[in-house]
């Protein structure tokens, strides 16, 4: 009996080393899928990822607003054809864009194709050359854009225009937003 006992003990043991060696390795490493550029039909510089509710991703390219529902690609570029740096979500859903000299939000339209509404008449005429807007912060009620060389700040009522520092960071930490300087500042930015 005890002989029967070690030989199932020893039969087991061989029966879990070798189930144990065939487990998938890759367990809890991420499933990643790559998208090669003849699949979504634009440029190669992919600047900012966003998703929203529904889990459509949308992409900041340099054609223009990539969106992808995963099924399949569409490209909406901007009325200039600029490169798109920056992207955003606010709470509201709204998906807010900035590239070259633009900055904006795209919506869908009746039939449901992404339309783009620009926002550059809203700052004062002597601040709309924006360069590259590159990044963009959705705060409670407003929404700041990071120009190369400025911050611009918009609600439904009014703009205010930062430029007395060269900018080179713009984000959000703990419901604050905080800006980066060229000569290394970091300040907290607020209408």
């Amino acid at each position: 009996m005890r002989k029967d006992l070690r030989l199932f003990a020893t039969a087991l043991l061989v029966f879990c080393c070798v189930r144990l060696s065939s487990q998938d390795y890759n367990l809890g490493i991420p499933f990643i899928k790559s998208f090669e550029r003849d699949e979504y039909q634009a440029a190669a510089p992919n600047w900012s990822i966003v998703q929203d509710q529904q889990g459509l991703m949308y992409f900041g390219n340099s054609e223009g607003l990539l969106v992808y529902d995963g099924r399949s690609w569409e490209l909406f570029p901007l009325p200039n054809k600029s490169v798109l740096r920056a992207l955003a979500i606010s709470d509201d859903g709204q998906i807010y864009a900035g590239g070259q000299n633009e900055m904006g939000y795209f919506s869908p339209d009746s039939s449901g194709q992404w339309t783009y509404t620009s926002l550059k008449q809203r700052i004062p005429e002597a601040h709309r050359d924006l360069e590259d807007v590159w990044e963009i912060v959705s705060e409670d009620g407003g929404l700041y854009f990071r120009s190369s060389n400025k911050v611009f700040f918009l609600d439904e009522e009014s703009s205010q225009v930062f430029d007395d520092q060269i900018y080179t960071f713009l984000g959000k930490a703990r419901g604050r937003v905080i800006a980066a300087t060229q000569d290394g500042t970091i300040a907290e930015i607020s209408e």
